[in-house]
């Protein structure tokens, strides 16, 4: 049975965990998709922050990056425990031109657009069209993705790129001719050129077309209050708390979904003193956004064991089970 006290905020095909720095995101996050998994959802975790925390979280540090048979690299899947149906991708930026192979061909054109003076961030475009493929193909497959987002949304950054792609890709057939003349006169990279014309021009502009489907579909889940749900972790200090009210309006801003609930970490229930204090904190911010709070007891380090994977599953489990209202 599904714990009441997370009913609602799981509901929901992607939750969407955000949260200043520091705050246990990562852990919460990780938390989150294995008790959907241990319920017997089929979960896709997708660690979209740099410093991609969530294989230590796990316990499955060695699994990911120490053997040939590691799923460390860019796109790919890998199964965190055996015995349930809790997956990870990471997201790493794709940088050598030979990994430009399937969905990534498209990072020809972002160099095309650096080239031209649109873009700059080639890495930071890999990752976002990793994380538009994994879900745009394997939407039917997974009950739930759990995405360990950047701090303080920065994953929105990629999001907000869809239309510009989408307006680019349109205006390639708008603008064959141009593009063509472009490509041909004005571009010295050979294999550019060559690669980018396959793209636009070949099959009739078929590979556009499929592309432009891909990034409308992206764009709905992140904009549908139907499939996305924004899960945001803080604690209760006064700083955290003045950047959580800053994200809720970034996130409703950008996204225009709503930020119902905020999960408050490491709230010290032990000490009465502090506790009293901590709750005050957490009542106003609840009165004035009309978020629902839960928090989260602060743990200690010998009850909280991420080392290995047979630990680091049961202290996932105590810090799913000990969230409350």
């Amino acid at each position: 049975m599904k714990s009441e006290n997370l009913d609602g905020m799981l509901d929901k095909k992607i939750i969407f965990v955000t949260g200043k720095g520091g705050v246990g995101k990562s852990t919460v996050s990780a938390g989150l998709a294995q008790h959907l998994a241990e319920q017997g959802d089929t979960v896709m975790t997708i660690d979209a922050d740099p410093a991609h925390s969530l294989p230590d979280v796990f316990g499955v540090t060695e699994k990911v990056y120490g053997s040939k048979k590691g799923f460390m690299s860019n796109g790919k899947i890998g199964r965190v425990y055996g015995d349930t149906r809790l997956d990870l991708l990471l997201l790493n930026p794709i940088a050598q031109r030979e990994k430009y192979t399937g969905s990534h061909r498209i990072m020809w054109l972002a160099e095309l657009g650096k080239e031209m003076g649109f873009y700059s961030n080639l890495g930071r475009m890999s990752e976002f069209f990793t994380l538009a493929d994994s879900l745009y193909k394997s939407f039917g497959r997974y009950d739930h993705f759990v995405v360990d987002n950047e701090p303080s949304a920065g994953t929105l950054d990629m999001v907000e790129n869809i239309d510009g792609w989408i307006d680019g890709l349109d205006s390639v057939k708008k603008y064959k001719l141009i593009f063509n003349m472009v490509l041909t006169a004005g571009i010295k990279d050979k294999q550019l050129v060559q690669e980018a014309k396959d793209i636009m021009f070949g099959q009739n502009g078929a590979a556009v077309e499929e592309y432009k489907q891909m990034l409308r579909s992206i764009k709905k889940l992140f904009t549908s209050a139907e499939h996305f749900e924004p899960v945001i972790v803080a604690s209760p200090e006064d700083a955290v708390i003045r950047e959580t009210h800053r994200l809720r309006s970034e996130l409703e801003g950008r996204l225009d979904i709503p930020n119902r609930y905020v999960i408050f970490n490491k709230v010290m229930e032990e000490n009465p003193d502090v506790r009293k204090q901590q709750y005050k904190k957490m009542e106003q911010f609840e009165k004035e956004t009309g978020t629902i709070c839960k928090r989260i007891p602060y743990l200690s380090p010998d009850v909280v064991d991420l080392s290995c994977e047979q630990t680091a599953r049961k202290s996932l489990r105590k810090i799913a089970g000990s969230i409350h209202i």
